[in-house]
């Protein structure tokens, strides 16, 4: 088994596991990367990880969705497509909620930029889904694409749970009972290993209290290293009760100077 299938697997078990729990029909478990492919496949070696507590958006139960998560945010975009094209791109997101990560990974430096600027994943997603993705209905992003393909630096979003529900509560009242820790604490570990990221950051502040229970001895930090991964601890960056905006300048300032030891 590749660490990218034990990945898939410890990640449908904790899905299957809380879809038990929680018995709910209107939400189940999600692929492994919100549908995103084998990053070591295309080459994506050590990006950035930021680790989310689960996919809160659910699916219509009559309908489904019309096509995978291809994009998470679309960028601004001046002079580059038209406003018709910029607008058919938009069926194809997951939600705006992401462009405040994007926004900022892509003003370090050198910039990070999100896993769909990789040309092939673009093509190997709308080879799989061709019957809701036509070449017509990307190509706008191409123009994108061709803008960015020299970057390799790549943010990658992930969750400890591989659950849709809305609601987190749910998620958390059951984040710590029946086994589930021990099954989250090997996916994690999975995780990293298959990924190798340079650094991770928790978006979220039920992951960052998780992550110090279980991987930090429940010492309180901002950051920490484990397993020569240096891990960063924050809040949601954007929504209810998100973390504020000289917070985030703090908090991308301390990225930003990790960055510069590693590459120096």
């Amino acid at each position: 088994m590749t660490p990218y299938e034990h990945c898939i697997t410890q990640a449908a078990v904790i899905g299957q596991k809380f879809h038990d729990l929680i018995a709910n029909n209107n939400t189940k478990q999600q692929k492994f990367f919100i549908e995103y492919p084998d990053v070591q496949k295309f080459n994506i070696r050590s990006p950035i990880l930021v680790l989310g507590l689960n996919p809160a958006g659910e699916d219509n139960p009559e309908i489904g969705r019309r096509s995978p998560n291809l994009l998470f945010h679309i960028p601004e975009i001046e002079n580059t497509i038209s406003a018709e094209d910029y607008q058919s791109l938009q069926k194809f997101c997951y939600s705006p909620y992401f462009k405040t990560f994007i926004d900022c990974f892509r003003k370090l430096k050198p910039s990070i930029n999100p896993f769909w600027f990789h040309k092939d994943v673009l093509d190997e997603i709308i080879k799989e889904n061709s019957k809701y993705i036509t070449e017509e209905d990307i190509r706008p992003l191409r123009c994108l694409i061709a803008r960015e393909q020299n970057n390799t630096n790549y943010l990658i979003f992930a969750d400890l749970v591989q659950y849709s529900m809305t609601d987190s509560k749910v998620i958390l009242k059951y984040l710590k009972v029946d086994g589930i820790p021990m099954l989250v604490n090997q996916y994690f570990e999975s995780l990293i290993a298959f990924m190798k990221p340079k650094l991770i950051v928790s978006a979220n502040a039920a992951v960052s209290h998780y992550l110090i229970e279980n991987f930090n001895d429940n010492k309180d930090a901002a950051s920490f290293d484990y397993k020569e991964i240096r891990i960063f601890l924050a809040s949601m960056l954007t929504g209810q009760r998100a973390m504020d905006v000289f917070s985030r300048i703090r908090l991308f300032n301390e990225i930003q100077d990790y960055l510069n030891i590693k590459s120096a």
